[in-house]
């Protein structure tokens, strides 16, 4: 783990997972638990929706255009991955840098 930006938040039963990229969540997390649906949802921190799946090899992760930025969603994430109640999620995301994975 590392001190770089976060460009990713995948929520997990960890509750969330943070990486420095796309890439680095498409090589770190495993297919089976994106198949199992371990891995529901991820978010970038402007609350943008990233739809995850797998070829039974690979985990891809692609932005899904069709659905809004959901702020909502990604701060539910944020307070549950930190335990801080507060609606700025550019300050929970701070708190989140610690845990970059790149």
């Amino acid at each position: 783990m590392s001190g770089a930006a976060i460009r990713l938040i995948v929520a997990a039963d960890e509750p969330a997972f943070f990486y420095s990229s796309i890439s680095a969540a498409e090589r770190k997390l495993e297919w089976i638990d994106v198949c199992h649906g371990v891995y529901p949802i991820a978010f970038d921190p402007e609350g943008n929706v990233y739809r995850l799946r797998q070829d039974g090899k690979h985990v891809f992760i692609e932005l899904d255009s069709a659905t809004p930025a959901d702020l909502n969603g990604l701060n539910a994430l944020l307070r549950k991955a930190t335990g801080v109640m507060s609606s700025d999620n550019e300050y929970l995301v701070s708190l989140c840098a610690s845990r970059v994975e790149s």
